[in-house]
C-alpha cells in the first residue's frame, strides 16, 4: 500500500499564540484521499536559519470531525467560564 501525502495542498488556515516562544498552527491537507485538519505547536524561529520548527505536540483529524470538535470546545469554554477561569464569569 502506498501512502499518499499531498504536501502541495497543505494550507495554513490560522495561527494562535501559545506563549512567547510557540504558536499553534492550524493547517488543512490531504492524506490517502482524506481531508485532514492538523493542529501543531511550532517553535517561533527555532531553526538555525530562523524559520519556525514544528514540534511533536499536536493532533490531526478528518475535516468531517471539525464540527464535533468545535462543539466540544464550546462546552469547554462554557465550563471554564462557569469555573471563573475565563473573563466574564458564567456563560
Amino acid at each position: 500500500m502506498t501512502t499518499m501525502i499531498d504536501k502541495t495542498a497543505e494550507t495554513i488556515i490560522a495561527e494562535v499564540e501559545k506563549n512567547s516562544r510557540e504558536r499553534w498552527r492550524f493547517t488543512l491537507s490531504k492524506f490517502n484521499n482524506f481531508d485532514l485538519l492538523h493542529v501543531r505547536s511550532w517553535v517561533i524561529g527555532g531553526a538555525k536559519d530562523g524559520s519556525d520548527v514544528a514540534t511533536r505536540n499536536g493532533m490531526s483529524c478528518r475535516v468531517s470531525q471539525v464540527p464535533a470538535l468545535i462543539e466540544a470546545l464550546r462546552q469547554v469554554e462554557t465550563e471554564a467560564h462557569r469555573r471563573g477561569l475565563l473573563d466574564g464569569g458564567q456563560a
